[in-house]
C-alpha cells in the first residue's frame, strides 16, 4: 500500500520561485491563497459578515484564474491557471479529459490576472503537476463538522450540491 496524490492537468503559468507571488504575501497571515487574491482585488473579511464567503466565490468565478498548488502544504509552488482549465484526478481516481483547447478568451484573462499579482509573463501551457496532501476548502464552513466520535473538529470532503 502507498500514497497516491492528485493529479493536476491545466493551461498556466508554473511560478518560478516557492510560495505566493510577492504582491500577495502581506495580504493573508492563514496562508488561504484564495483570501489574499480577494483583498488584492478590494475584498475585505471582517470576521462578522456571513455574506463574505459567497462574494469572494462570485469575485474568484469572475476573474476566471486561480493560484493552483501543485506541490503539496508543506512546500507550496503555484500555478498561475485559467480555472476553467484546471482537471483535477482526486487520490488516483481516474478522469476523462474530454478536449485540450485552449479558450479564446483564456490567454486575456491570466493576462490581467498575472498583471494584477505581479506576476512575470511567459508563454501559458499546459501542464500536467500533481499535489500531495489534504486539499480541501477549510476555510469553508461547510467542510467542517464535529466528529461525534472523537469529540473534536474534523474535516470532511463535502461536494458542493446544487
Amino acid at each position: 500500500m502507498g500514497t497516491s496524490t492528485d493529479g493536476i492537468l491545466l493551461w498556466g503559468i508554473a511560478l518560478e520561485d516557492e510560495g505566493l507571488p510577492e504582491s500577495l504575501l502581506d495580504l493573508d497571515e492563514e496562508g488561504d491563497e484564495e483570501v489574499a487574491i480577494a483583498r488584492l482585488y478590494g475584498l475585505e473579511y471582517d470576521g462578522k459578515d456571513d455574506k463574505y464567503w459567497e462574494a469572494k466565490e462570485k469575485l474568484l468565478k469572475e476573474i476566471g484564474c486561480e493560484l493552483v498548488n501543485r506541490c503539496s502544504y508543506d512546500c507550496p509552488m503555484y500555478v498561475a491557471a485559467v480555472s476553467a482549465s484546471v482537471k483535477r484526478c482526486w487520490r488516483g481516481e481516474p478522469t476523462a479529459i474530454k478536449n485540450l483547447n485552449v479558450g479564446e478568451d483564456w490567454e486575456p484573462k491570466l493576462r490581467a490576472f498575472c498583471k494584477k499579482l505581479g506576476i512575470k509573463w511567459t508563454r501559458p501551457k499546459w501542464l500536467l503537476c500533481s499535489f500531495w496532501g489534504l486539499d480541501l476548502p477549510v476555510h469553508r464552513p461547510d467542510a467542517l463538522l464535529k466528529d461525534e466520535e472523537f469529540g473534536e473538529l474534523a474535516i470532511y470532503y463535502l461536494p458542493a450540491v446544487g
